[in-house]
């Protein structure tokens, strides 16, 4: 498939979601609100995604009831841990590689304010929805600094997310910071046979767009500027031989990550990890735990969850086996981050026979960046409807907040940063002390590296 304007069009029109008036095409800066210490054992971040929200006490802060199927198999897979081993029999050999939290909360109980919330560390705000990045535009932003000039590949990079309502833009940074969406079936890969004849369309394509750029700065040409820095990322994308290789995996990995979509998003996570050529942060989104309705069907619950088992537990193994140029493996300079919005309501099933949402309990898993593994942080009650166990330094459950000021710190990020002169005239702090509910002193879940 030869990659067409149209198609450059649609995916650059991605980039386009925080442009919304002229005011946004100003300069802005970031400073620091006071000193902090930063892990900084990370240089990039796979953020595993469970849209809709996994059930908690079905999964790995499991509760055994009376309502889930015999077939689960329940095992205490490692001291202290129990699973059901029917649906996690190779995560079941992972544990090692990983810490489990089970004392995380949300603020939200809706899918899209809880989906922002996780994404951004902030709150929804309908006037500053627009200028607020996401953490992963905020990733790129502040790796900026280290990319080569030999980088080609894009800084943050969303897998199976192409419906945008739940994937939170760049807001009021550069276009070359967004989000981008990359699939194993992308046409990325310009085959060597029209390359010339590609090369020709690019160059007709800049001349159809140079007088837009050479508008005014502060009208249209402003937008087809930040449209252009897109096009040449894709562009080096598209003409950067190894691209193949990356798109490139073989059927026997597929069928060792599940022959899924998840599994393939994960595929292509690890290649782009172990490309080293710009990628710092991916999100991958497993779409399919909103189980309102017949959790326990062999497709509902069952099913997400033999996905997941297949998929992260190989993403781990290979990061754990496969080693960069400086001799570490990428598990060691990557923090995989697993979770979902929030968790599921506790006890009997309702009368749809599913799980309604429950932010009080969450769960989370993190791995890699000098975190230990086999290992359990906090804990909840009997049912699973209340934390009795925080398990890090704060006395309260650990919030969004806390979440991204933790992959920032494990990336060397200072999460007290602002940037300032957006477009509302407002500071977008990384990390505000203020949640939805309460006045909060936010700070990095520090248990996981102790």
């Amino acid at each position: 498939m030869i990659p067409t304007r149209r198609f450059v069009l649609r995916i650059g029109g991605l980039g386009m979601t925080g442009v919304y008036a002229s005011s946004l095409f100003r300069p802005w800066n970031a400073r620091a609100e006071k000193s902090i210490s930063v892990r900084g054992t990370a240089e990039y971040c796979i953020f595993v995604y469970l849209e809709g929200g996994a059930s908690h006490i079905d999964t790995f802060d499991l509760k055994e009831t009376q309502w889930q199927p015999k077939d689960f198999d329940v095992r205490t897979v490692t001291p202290g841990i129990k699973l059901p081993y029917s649906l996690f029999p190779k995560m079941s050999t992972q544990l090692g590689k990983v810490t489990l939290v089970r004392s995380l909360a949300a603020w939200e109980r809706g899918h899209d304010r809880a989906r922002y919330y996780l994404q951004v560390g902030h709150p929804p705000s309908p006037a500053r929805e627009k200028e607020m990045p996401s953490q992963g535009s905020v990733i790129a932003y502040e790796m900026d600094r280290r990319r080569r000039p030999a980088d080609f590949l894009p800084p943050y990079v969303a897998i199976d997310a192409l419906n945008l309502n739940p994937l939170v833009m760049e807001g009021c940074l550069d276009a070359r910071f967004a989000p981008t969406p990359l699939g194993l079936d992308q046409p990325f890969a310009l085959n060597p046979a029209e390359a010339e004849r590609f090369a020709r369309r690019w160059e007709f394509l800049k001349k159809l767009d140079a007088p837009l750029r050479e508008a005014q700065p502060d009208g249209l040409g402003s937008v087809a500027g930040r449209m252009s820095s897109y096009y040449e990322g894709t562009w080096a994308m598209m003409r950067e031989p190894r691209m193949a290789q990356i798109l490139n995996v073989t059927k026997e990995e597929r069928t060792r990550y599940g022959n899924s979509k998840v599994g393939d998003a994960c595929l292509l996570a690890r290649n782009l990890i172990q490309a080293e050529a710009g990628t710092r942060y991916v999100m991958v989104s497993h779409n399919g735990w909103d189980h309102h309705a017949n959790l326990y069907d062999a497709k509902a619950h069952p099913q997400k969850c033999k996905e997941l088992d297949a998929c992260l537990s190989s993403l781990l193994e290979d990061l754990a086996e496969r080693k960069h140029a400086d001799g570490k493996t990428l598990l060691e300079k990557t923090l995989i981050v697993c979770l979902g919005e929030f968790g599921r309501a506790p006890g009997e099933p309702n009368l749809s026979k599913g799980r309604d949402h429950y932010p009080q309990v969450n769960f989370g898993i993190f791995g890699g960046a000098g975190i230990p593994g086999g290992r359990v942080l906090g804990a909840s009650d009997a049912k699973g409807e209340a934390i009795v166990d925080f398990g890090w330094h704060k006395k309260r459950p650990i919030y969004p907040e806390d979440l991204v000021a933790t992959v920032y710190s494990a990336l060397g990020i200072d999460w007290t940063k602002r940037l300032t002169n957006t477009p509302s005239g407002r500071d977008f702090q990384y990390i505000e002390p203020i949640s939805q509910n309460t006045v909060m002193d936010v700070d990095e879940i520090r248990a996981l590296w102790s």
